[in-house]
């Protein structure tokens, strides 16, 4: 039998990761449909090659994974609006695209083209955040922005919001950061810390307080984690970078510090505090399976003030979010991903030394899910599709790291 259709399917595979790493910066649309590209090539590869006889049904990652989906499932049976629950349990299919991304990236080559595109197009989305944050102006709706300051903007990028712009954008610069040792050639190194460092900015410009927050542990975990190799030139850049963003965006720290004293003093009207402390009310009420995914709006007014003013259809928090929704053993599951994952990024760590390609990109992933775990502590990010595709798809390259390591004694020998 001819090997022509497999081999159309793993080129088809390839461009469609290609695709969805050039997208994923600014279009959900896009990078929902490369990533449905992404998923029926490598069902195909996986059934074709007969990779299930590779995979490890005792491996603790898939095996919370399993779990979460399953228990999801079951809480979408008992909660308070079964019809709106399947709506949203529909998006559950984002777990497909980590083991897709592992099997259509074949060669070390193609994931650094891949780590490219992403780096471009977030570049080109920074840099458009500068306009709208200096301008006002959003092309694509052909609207006027939110004014902050007299002469500044709240920029939304090309997301549905300014949060879901800063949230991503924080990831995004977390992950391309380490990438710039991979680099062989001066213009590729250029590229990546461009972007990296516009993608920061650009989040900080939606002057959302939570990801100001995080880019504060991002700055302490940078300086911890990579002082020793970089300090001659990472400490006098943090300097200079906050200094220029006080001179040219002053209204951001004084946002920032004005939100807090909201915070603190008990006056803002859409306090995280009463959003949270009504979520944990609701959660003793069904402890086991939640409300059901997608019914917060809905069952959150009876649990604050009747003056409360505001609906949410979200906690504000991911873990409480989880809690609500499918109930505390869900959210312990959930957990377990996370422990499984940053078990899996210490192994590779510890064995990969010998490889400083595989040690540089599980590093990048680690810093993304680290500040997707942080950036959970004040947002639902797992409520927000563009950021939790993105973690996934990177996930998916780390999963292809793991095989790439793997492999190596194998073709040692062989040679």
């Amino acid at each position: 039998m001819s090997d022509r259709p497999l081999n159309f399917i793993k080129k088809l595979g390839i461009f469609s990761a290609g695709g969805f790493f050039l997208t994923t910066p600014f279009s959900k649309g896009g990078a929902e449909t490369f990533a449905g590209a992404v998923i029926f090539c490598a069902l195909v590869i996986f059934f074709k090659e007969k990779w299930y006889r590779e995979v490890s049904f005792k491996d603790p990652f898939i095996i919370f994974s399993v779990l979460y989906i399953t228990w999801s499932f079951v809480s979408c049976l008992v909660g308070t609006d079964i019809s709106r629950s399947f709506v949203i349990y529909r998006d559950e299919w984002v777990f497909a695209v980590i083991p897709s991304m592992a099997i259509v990236l074949e060669k070390r080559e193609q994931v650094i083209k891949a780590f490219r595109l992403l780096a471009i197009s977030g570049i080109v989305i920074a840099i458009y955040a500068f306009f709208q944050h200096y301008w006002g102006y959003e092309l694509l709706r052909m609207e006027k922005l939110i004014p902050i300051e007299t002469d500044k903007f709240r920029v939304v990028g090309l997301f549905n919001n300014s949060m879901t712009f800063g949230n991503y954008y924080i990831i995004l610069g977390a992950f391309l950061f380490p990438l710039t040792e991979i680099a062989q050639e001066k213009k590729y190194r250029i590229l990546i810390g461009l972007a990296s460092l516009l993608s920061i900015i650009a989040a900080l410009l939606s002057y959302q307080r939570g990801v100001g927050w995080v880019f504060l542990w991002v700055l302490i975990l940078f300086l911890i984690r990579y002082s020793k190799r970089h300090f001659k030139w990472l400490a006098p850049s943090v300097i200079v970078f906050m200094a220029a963003l006080y001179l040219y965006a002053p209204g951001l720290i004084n946002q920032h510090l004005s939100h807090l004293k909201m915070e603190l003093s008990g006056t803002n009207p859409r306090s995280r505090f009463v959003i949270w402390k009504g979520t944990v009310s609701m959660i003793a009420e069904r402890p086991i399976f939640g409300v059901g995914p997608g019914n917060f709006e809905k069952n959150f007014l009876p649990y604050v003030d009747k003056n409360y003013p505001y609906y949410h259809n979200h906690a504000h928090n991911d873990y409480l979010n989880i809690a609500v929704h499918t109930g505390i053993p869900s959210l312990l599951i959930f957990l377990g991903i996370y422990w499984a994952i940053f078990k899996k990024f210490r192994k590779i760590h510890k064995f990969g030394n010998s490889d400083r390609f595989a040690r540089i990109v599980t590093s990048a992933v680690m810093n993304a899910t680290i500040v997707f775990v942080l950036t959970g502590i004040y947002d639902s990010v797992t409520d927000d599709m563009e950021l939790r595709i993105f973690l996934y798809a990177l996930w998916g390259m780390f999963f292809w790291v793991c095989r790439y390591v793997k492999d190596m004694p194998v073709a040692a020998e062989s040679t």
